[in-house]
């Protein structure tokens, strides 16, 4: 039995890329570029009932109430999974010498036990600032046994108004990835030694490609594309739609 599948559509991505004339881009759906996902203020709700609720300034900025020691805060992060975060940057606003800001991206299991990706700091330095984080390898996001959340403190001196500290966004950098090879090939023309086994495996494993033969199942690597097979690869691995 025939099955429409065969080369890689990475040539075809950066052709359609080139010659569209709204072209995708890129960092939607390559590895080879970041992607940055923004959380605002307007995105953070307080944490706990005994802390005062804290309101959104005219800049955009979260800051608790004057009269209060301060708030906590948190926001869930969504990210695709088997993105790689590679950095974190808080944009705040301090005027607080005697506090600081303090922000944190954590991963929680679901036994509710967290583990903290990235810890920030701002700095009362009087103004506007920023603080970045920069994950060296970098942590993958597994979200089938993990959720991603932030949170941050903007503590307050009670007895002075202007100072204070504002929490302005929080900037989260990630690169799609291809996934690792796995241990077994599912094509018999494409084993574990092939030099493109792990992305021939990567279409497979995302119901990109079913190969050219199902038994055995075969890849068929060296076959060349056709239009139809174009269309199915393109359809399936973009997600193609239209509303009906």
């Amino acid at each position: 039995m025939r099955l429409p599948g065969l080369l890689g559509p990475l040539f075809i991505l950066a052709s359609i890329a080139q010659g569209a004339d709204s072209p995708i881009q890129t960092n939607e759906f390559g590895t080879g570029s970041e992607t940055v996902y923004n959380l605002s203020a307007s995105d953070f709700v307080a944490r706990y009932a005994s802390f005062s609720s804290f309101y959104i300034n005219d800049s955009g900025g979260a800051e608790a109430p004057f009269g209060t020691n301060g708030v906590s805060i948190s926001a869930p992060v969504h990210l695709p999974s088997g993105a790689l975060i590679t950095s974190v940057t808080m944009y705040y606003f301090d005027t607080y010498l005697g506090n600081d800001v303090d922000a944190h991206l954590y991963r929680i299991d679901t036994a509710g036990n967290g583990t903290s990706i990235a810890d920030l700091l701002s700095s009362g330095n009087g103004g506007l600032g920023s603080s970045t984080v920069t994950l060296n390898p970098g942590a993958t996001v597994d979200n089938n046994t993990n959720h991603y959340e932030l949170f941050a403190t903007l503590p307050r001196d009670p007895m002075f108004p202007l100072a204070s500290t504002r929490l302005i966004r929080i900037a989260i950098k990630y690169r799609r990835q291809v996934s690792p090879s796995p241990g077994t090939a599912t094509f018999s023309d494409v084993p574990t030694s092939h030099p493109l086994f792990q992305f021939i495996e990567a279409l497979a494993a995302s119901g990109i490609t079913a190969g050219c033969n199902l038994n055995p199942p075969q890849y068929c690597p060296d076959a060349p594309l056709t239009r139809a097979q174009m269309a199915v690869f393109l359809a399936r691995g973009l997600g193609l739609h239209w509303a009906p």
